[in-house]
C-alpha cells in the first residue's frame, strides 16, 4: 500500500483542468521541509486531485497558505532541457486546510475554568466511583 502524507506550504494556487473525456482535475504545488538544522531542504510536490469536487475546493487552494494532504506518491525521473531530474507527484486522496493561528484576531475572551472550592481534583463525574478498586 502506497499512501503518505505530508504538511507544508502552497506554492502555487490550484487549477481547474478538464480531460477530453470530461473528468476534472486540480493541480497544484506544496512545498515541504526535509532535514533540518544545517541539511534542511525544501522538497516540491506536484498534487493533483481528481473528481467534480475539486471546483468547489480549488477556490480554497491558495499559495502561501498552509496545507495537509495525504495520497499515493510516484516519483518518477524526466529529462528536459536542463537534463535529467526528478518528479515527484501525489494522487491525493485527502486535504487538510491549516488555519492560520497566528494572523488571526481573538474575537472572544477565554472562558475560566470552573471553581472547585480549592480542590483541583473535586468535579462532578459522570459515573459511579468503582468500589472495588483500590489505590493503595
Amino acid at each position: 500500500m502506497n499512501v503518505c502524507t505530508f504538511i507544508g506550504r502552497i506554492g502555487k494556487d490550484a487549477e481547474v483542468r478538464a480531460t477530453p473525456g470530461g473528468k476534472t482535475v486540480a493541480v497544484w504545488s506544496v512545498a515541504v521541509d526535509v532535514g533540518y538544522g544545517e541539511r534542511k531542504s525544501t522538497m516540491w510536490l506536484n498534487c493533483e486531485k481528481w473528481g467534480d469536487t475539486v471546483k468547489n475546493l480549488a477556490q480554497y487552494i491558495r499559495k502561501g497558505d498552509r496545507i495537509g494532504v495525504t495520497g499515493e506518491l510516484n516519483v518518477r525521473e524526466y529529462e528536459g532541457a536542463k537534463g535529467k531530474g526528478f518528479s515527484v507527484d501525489l494522487n491525493v486522496r485527502d486535504v487538510e486546510l491549516m488555519k492560520q493561528t497566528a494572523t488571526q484576531p481573538q474575537t472572544e475572551k477565554p472562558v475560566d475554568a470552573p471553581s472547585t472550592g480549592g480542590d483541583p481534583f473535586k468535579d462532578d463525574i459522570p459515573f459511579a466511583p468503582c468500589e472495588h478498586m483500590s489505590l493503595a
